[in-house]
């Protein structure tokens, strides 16, 4: 996954060609990938530039080669499906990842949007056909990029079961991992996020 430049989150995808290393730095050749199918029954975007995150993809019809001199563009490794004979790849929220869901969401969302869209973010607890469940964190008091479920008034977990209809809700895919006594035992079960895909109005908080 790359950061995009409308909002500085890993929103693209693409497939790495191939890896130098140039004397003490490191030259990535790489083939963005494009947005070729969504299941008829999810709604889509209003906007037809609006990036899709999750969906089946493909390398970019006569897709030029891209070369980065550094990672600074680069988030995380992608779990995607395969199809097609390595053709496409599919890529959909999974069951134990953290994403973020836009805030607000509807279909009438547009790409000039995106430098002012507020998101929650979410661990995904299970995914079927039909449905994804989720629950949503909050950030944890004194910390950047530490989460935890976020509760209800009545201490619940706070979830949410979203319809494959609203696929689009996802936006992106955030790389994080739960933390161990290891770590900190006051903090043991959280969530520890990479602060490069987290929204910025969480980080502009305290």
């Amino acid at each position: 996954a790359f950061y995009g430049d409308e909002d500085e989150l890993p929103k693209y995808y693409g497939q790495i060609k191939e890896v130098r290393r140039i004397d003490s730095t490191i030259e990535l050749q790489v083939i963005y990938l494009t947005d070729c199918w969504l299941p008829k029954k999810v709604d889509k975007w209003d906007d037809e530039d609006m990036i899709i995150s999750c969906a089946r993809f493909k390398v970019k019809p006569n897709g030029k080669v891209c070369t980065y001199h550094n990672t600074n563009s680069v988030s995380h490794q992608v779990h995607a499906s395969l199809d097609g004979k390595n053709k496409y790849c599919e890529i959909y929220p999974r069951k134990g990842e953290i994403w973020a869901l836009y805030r607000g969401w509807t279909t009438k969302l547009k790409r000039s949007d995106l430098k002012n869209c507020e998101y929650d973010i979410v661990e995904v607890t299970e995914v079927t056909d039909s449905w994804i469940d989720v629950l949503f964190l909050e950030k944890v008091s004194g910390y950047s990029s530490v989460f935890k479920c976020k509760l209800s008034s009545g201490r619940q977990k706070m979830s949410m079961t979203i319809d494959r209809t609203e696929l689009l809700r996802f936006s992106h895919q955030i790389p994080a991992f739960k933390l161990t006594e290891e770590h900190d035992s006051n903090l043991k079960g959280f969530w520890e996020l990479d602060p490069g895909a987290i929204p910025v109005h969480y980080l502009r908080k305290e």
